[in-house]
């Protein structure tokens, strides 16, 4: 039996969804590089391994299964248009916004949804790289046998090999970079999740000497959210807690991989 057209549609949208996850969680898991004898002996002889991380660009907002816009969109889904339409529902939830909001009917949901976020994704108060690095490196010197990383990780703006070589040489050096930056989040709350691939590259000859991303597509269930007021209180406090949170999580993957592989070959 054919399904509706709109059945139709939605199912494969859902279907497509999985698949895209699943081929990102493929792909994470394909990228992980462990390092060989020959490198660890690499490592050790370095006097101090740089540690840079690729300054991030702004988050974006990922409602999952995008159910933000498809209410928006829905017949009578306009704010202010009567009460066969999701309105009732989305303005509670709104609370104080609620008459900003029906000034914005006829609006896309992407308008209210960058307005609703734009200063927590225009003024972040950290970069998802910086920290999880900062807590990497944290970590790794309070090992018995610490890696010789130096202490301070460098801003970036390239981490392709030759731009990094002009500065540091042929040396090994370990790079930190958000692979996925985003505000998870529909209407009300919003929770900052990241993910961070670090990558230990012999700039010499290009070799890739270890490599692993931390987390996965979307937080676990339980995780807190906030609305954007929330966030933003006390000069962004909470956001700025919630990232910390994030970072050390990532942080901790990271180096649980690292010192796996390290110490199968010390």
């Amino acid at each position: 039996m054919a399904l509706p057209g709109a059945d139709r549609q939605e199912v494969m949208a859902k279907l497509i969804a999985v698949l895209l996850a699943a081929a990102v969680v493929g792909m994470a898991c394909a990228s992980s590089i462990s390092l060989t004898s020959g490198d660890l002996e690499r490592l050790r002889a370095s006097s101090g391994v740089p540690v840079v991380h690729l300054v991030s660009r702004a988050p974006w907002v990922d409602c999952p299964g995008d159910w933000g816009e498809r209410t928006w969109s829905a017949p009578g889904g306009g704010l202010g248009m009567g009460s066969r339409s999701p309105s009732a529902v989305l303005l509670a939830g709104y609370a104080p916004a609620a008459n900003e909001l029906v000034r914005l009917a006829g609006s896309t949901w992407e308008d209210v949804q960058d307005g609703r976020t734009q200063s927590l994704r225009k003024s972040p108060p950290r970069d998802p790289a910086r920290a999880t690095g900062d807590d990497f490196l944290s970590l790794s010197l309070a090992g018995p046998h610490p890696v010789p990383f130096r202490e301070d990780a460098v801003p970036v703006d390239s981490v392709g090999r030759r731009a990094l070589e002009s500065r540091f040489g042929t040396s090994p050096v370990l790079v930190f970079e958000a692979t996925r930056w985003v505000l998870v989040g529909c209407f009300y709350d919003y929770q900052p999740w990241f993910n961070v691939r670090a990558t230990l590259l012999e700039l010499g000859s290009g070799k890739v000497m270890w490599r692993d991303t931390c987390g996965r597509m979307y937080p676990p269930d339980g995780f807190a959210q906030a609305s954007p007021a929330e966030l933003e209180a006390n000069g962004k406090a909470l956001y700025a807690r919630m990232m910390e949170a994030r970072a050390e999580r990532c942080a901790e993957e990271l180096f649980s991989s690292f010192d796996r592989s390290y110490r199968s070959r010390h």
